[in-house]
């Protein structure tokens, strides 16, 4: 019924207690589940610390709903989850980090609402004051988010919680454009709300996490950008291009009427020029278009 997805990297003291409070959880309300934990090639000591967890575990009923992969080197947050997901049996999945900053109920909880009212995804929308962080993370979070917001033309309140519960068939769909690294929360969330899904966010508590933060707010948030432009570019290009046109297009109108105005040739043709230009990139727009609908039509086909 439900498979829980954990992403492992440097997390030797919290992850036995993610573990264990997941499958506290999961028990107390008697799911049929799973729990596969995604090692992401730790260099601390993970690696011993879920291997003495697996051989303790070999030939107790525990064994049989947890499953241990090791990523022999690093691939990234978003490579992880993608390990996880090709693993899962089960028709819904969940992820949950493991530094012990959700807890592992509210998963159960967002699991409930998606089935009884029929979403696609539930996440979990953070709060608390651990949730805030730096004013610069504050800023930088805020203009993700409205541009987010932009591209999918709807509201969302946390775009890169990493705690959700979805349905695997759509995740599996959008796997092959979706960041390999921790901005693949945002790419997930674009990727469902750019296919018209019933996405809902509901509010959990957001706790300090246990251990360092391997998040780098600047490099990670320009990566986030790229990958917000091109999950965009591949659902709605006008998205992009339109603004772009407008802009371009408005530059050469203004340069045309300078040309009137100072009776300049020169002005003159470099409108045509700017003019030109933004008809190539209202062109480049369509076709990004028509191409993205071929491309659904054959995935739907």
């Amino acid at each position: 019924m439900l498979t829980v997805v954990i992403p492992v990297y440097n997390e030797e003291a919290a992850i036995l207690h993610t573990i264990d409070e997941m499958f506290s959880a999961l028990k107390k309300n008697r799911l049929v589940f799973e729990v596969v934990v995604v090692n992401d090639g730790s260099t601390d000591g993970t690696l011993e610390v879920l291997r003495e967890l697996s051989s303790n575990t070999h030939s107790s009923k525990k064994s049989a709903a947890l499953h241990i992969i090791h990523h022999p080197h690093n691939m990234g947050y978003g490579a992880a989850i993608k390990t996880g997901l090709r693993y899962a049996k089960h028709d819904y999945c969940a992820i949950i980090d493991a530094d012990l900053t959700y807890a592992p109920d509210e998963i159960v909880g967002l699991f409930q609402i998606l089935r009884n009212r029929n979403f696609d995804m539930v996440v979990g929308m953070r709060t608390g004051r651990f949730y805030k962080g730096s004013p610069g993370k504050q800023v930088l979070r805020f203009l993700l988010r409205k541009i987010v917001e932009y591209m999918s033309g709807r509201s969302i309140p946390d775009i890169n919680s990493g705690a959700r519960v979805f349905k695997k068939s759509i995740a599996m769909k959008n796997l092959r454009i979706l960041s390999d690294k921790f901005s693949f929360t945002t790419s997930l969330t674009l990727a469902f709300m750019m296919r018209h899904c019933f996405v809902h966010y509901e509010p959990i508590q957001y706790f300090g996490r246990k251990g360092n933060t391997k998040v780098k707010i600047i490099k990670d948030s320009v990566r986030t950008l790229g990958f917000i432009l091109s999950v965009s570019a591949f659902f709605n290009p006008l998205r992009i291009f339109f603004p772009f046109f407008v802009f371009i297009l408005l530059m050469g109108l203004l340069l045309l009427s300078l040309s009137i105005i100072f009776s300049s040739l020169t002005l003159f043709f470099a409108s045509l020029l700017v003019t030109l230009t933004a008809l190539l990139v209202f062109s480049m727009g369509i076709m990004s278009h028509i191409i993205g609908f071929k491309i659904g039509d054959d995935e739907t086909s």
